[in-house]
């Protein structure tokens, strides 16, 4: 029996995906309970971000932070320096939107508001190098 060499297909399909598209879906996959994983008394904000993300308007505070917090954790988890870099221009962005938004309160949905702030704190206290870790020159 001969063996025949195949040549494998390129990866074309996956990298036609946008970065923040992959980042995302690995965010939905990892770190989204639905509603009927837990009960009730378990759920956390993470629970809702979705439901909110989809009715935010494009460019909105939830966007932007949704965005930052998705690429820092897949750039983090697939060694992805693109991501990690998009992510910190989307939380800068995420900072500047929350700001108009708190100060134009009347016209600002609270719960996305609420989750926007929640999202943008674990950012960075998960994201952000503290201030008491040694330098790699220390």
């Amino acid at each position: 029996m001969a063996v025949v060499r195949t040549t494998l297909p390129e990866p074309q399909a996956a990298l036609s995906i946008p970065l923040e598209e992959h980042a995302f879906l690995f965010y939905a996959s990892n770190f989204v309970f639905r509603p009927d994983d837990l009960p009730e008394a378990g759920h956390e904000y993470s629970t809702h971000v979705l439901f909110h993300w989809i009715r935010a308007r494009p460019g909105s505070p939830l966007h932007h932070a949704l965005s930052a917090f998705s690429q820092a954790s897949f750039g983090r988890a697939r060694k992805v320096p693109q991501a990690i870099e998009d992510a910190s221009r989307a939380y800068v962005r995420a900072i500047g939107e929350t700001h108009k938004a708190v100060s134009q309160q009347s016209t600002t949905d609270s719960d996305q508001l609420l989750l926007t702030i929640m999202l943008m704190g674990t950012y960075e206290v998960c994201y952000t190098p503290s201030p008491f870790t040694p330098s790699p020159a220390d």
